[in-house]
């Protein structure tokens, strides 16, 4: 998988996501040589001199967003655009906080592609407000620079699906998808409440399975009770089984774990929670 602070985005190998290419190549060196020999021909000959680096922001790309306004769109700096808002009350206030999720205009962070859309690496920013207590406008809570990860190539599709908030805590959806190069999938999701002035990271979905076959394996970490809830079985495909699916579901406790604060944490997918296992 891929792998908050004011730094640039880091990333890491994709581990899961990636675990059927290495299937996928582990028979192809089943194959006898000769054979192997004109199958990677055939497969690498046409990418020769083909290879493309994307721009990907750096830290001089992300501008400090100021800590109070008396508007929404005086906390979204020029050459940003606003790709997200949701509204709710977070500190138990009963005042309408708010969570935003900027992305940049950049034209330098634009790569045009010979076929398909245009391929975006420009900046994303998270960023939480806080409604000011007695008076119109907001404070900064969180300005969180790498939480919101940048797509690695034009086959991989946009990282962030959404966010919500429900009962004072803000919920993050995520999902790593290749249009090609991988059957593999993964949603993930994350649950911040504001406890002792900060946001924490109360809870993580993940949940990864493949295209072709339905298998699925789902975790569910709770930070405040230390559990971690695993669901193992076939996703259900209602048009070709319209039955219930049966899964197995199994109950562990996590060990060793503390909650992480939002401001503390790197990109989605990027915190080994377990051995060989990224929320």
């Amino acid at each position: 998988m891929i792998k908050t602070g004011q730094a640039a985005p880091v990333f890491t190998d994709r581990g899961d996501s990636f675990r059927d290419i290495r299937d996928f190549k582990n028979k192809i060196m089943r194959i006898k040589p000769s054979l192997l020999y004109i199958f990677v021909v055939f497969l690498v000959a046409p990418c020769i001199g083909q290879e493309i680096h994307f721009p990907m922001p750096g830290n001089s790309d992300y501008p400090k967003i100021r800590s109070n306004g008396a508007k929404i769109e005086d906390f979204v700096p020029p050459h940003f655009d606003v790709v997200s808002k949701v509204s709710g009350d977070l500190n138990g206030d009963a005042k309408p906080d708010v969570a935003l999720h900027i992305k940049g205009t950049f034209s330098k962070f634009i790569t045009k592609l010979e076929y398909g859309s245009d391929f975006d690496t420009n900046p994303r920013i998270l960023i939480i407000l806080l409604a000011e207590k007695g008076q119109r406008g907001y404070r900064l809570a969180v300005q969180n620079n790498c939480f919101v990860p940048t797509p690695d190539s034009p086959t991989d599709a946009e990282p962030f699906q959404g966010m919500s908030i429900r009962r004072g805590v803000l919920r993050l959806d995520f999902e790593l998808w290749q249009s090609m190069g991988s059957w593999a999938a993964t949603n993930a999701s994350y649950k911040f409440q504001y406890r002792n002035g900060e946001f924490v990271l109360i809870g993580a979905d993940r949940e990864d399975y493949m295209r072709n076959s339905y298998d699925s394996t789902a975790l569910s970490y709770n930070f405040l009770t230390g559990r971690v809830k695993t669901v193992d079985g076939p996703r259900r495909d209602l048009e070709s089984n319209p039955e219930p699916i049966r899964k197995k579901i199994t109950w562990r406790k996590l060990r060793n774990i503390k909650p992480r604060a939002l401001k503390d944490l790197r990109a989605a997918f990027s915190w080994e929670i377990e051995p060989d296992i990224f929320i």
